[in-house]
């Protein structure tokens, strides 16, 4: 998958910048640093290969590379930077309602500042999902191994099944690499239209800056959705 978006900084982010592909809220890296004028440029090439779907186990391999750059700025904290990463996930279903899943990151992080080094992020995560007949539960342990210390977190969820929707919601620990614990969590919401959907989401999680060290960072979405025809 490859990517490339163009922007002026003064203006609101396209709403690709703040969704994954699973309508999940991950805010830029650079978005506390986006004040001033001048032009931002995101550029993204991703590919990942999985095997095993269908079997009691599956793997996964996936590479990634991101390059911010800026042009024109009056923000002196907006600085090119480009982010590197390998992964390799695995999961092992226990049973037909239980299943496993360890997934192992590496990433580099270089920025233009002069004599910067490179900061290099490794990442561990396994977690353990269980289908219930109204929804899921599910948790995780999560440590990474920073420039700044090791980062760690836990975090356990529910998902809800509704007549017309569902309800998600998580609640953890972090605790970052700078020492402190920090209280994070997600609540979401989606109800299906006849033919539309409204969804709602609140997060409050972890996660790294535009120079790669931990920020807080808390996040509200509202969305809504309707189908214009069966192209549309």
């Amino acid at each position: 998958k490859a990517s490339l978006s163009e922007s002026d900084i003064e203006y609101l982010r396209p709403l690709d910048d703040f969704l994954d592909e699973n309508g999940q809220i991950v805010l830029p890296e650079d978005l506390a640093d986006l004040t001033g004028t001048g032009t931002r440029r995101n550029a993204g090439l991703n590919a990942a290969v999985t095997w095993g779907e269908n079997a009691p186990v599956g793997f996964g391999l996936s590479a990634g590379y991101n390059a911010l750059s800026y042009s024109n700025t009056t923000s002196p904290g907006l600085i090119d930077s480009r982010r590197k990463s390998l992964g390799a996930s695995m999961r092992l279903d226990l049973s037909q309602v239980t299943r496993v899943t360890v997934n192992l990151k590496f990433s580099r992080f270089d920025d233009d500042v002069p004599r910067s080094k490179s900061r290099d992020t490794l990442s561990l995560e396994t977690g353990l999902s269980h289908d219930l007949p109204t929804g899921t539960l599910n948790g995780s342990l999560s440590a990474a191994k920073t420039e700044d210390g090791t980062r760690l977190g836990f975090s356990i969820g529910r998902t809800f099944d509704l007549p017309n929707g569902s309800l998600t919601t998580n609640m953890g620990l972090t605790r970052a690499a700078s020492g402190g614990t920090s209280l994070t969590g997600s609540l979401g919401y989606k109800h299906e239209l006849e033919n539309g959907q409204i969804s709602a989401q609140l997060r409050r999680g972890v996660q790294a800056g535009g120079d790669d060290t931990d920020r807080l960072t808390t996040a509200l979405s509202l969305g809504y959705s309707q189908g214009l025809s069966q192209a549309s």
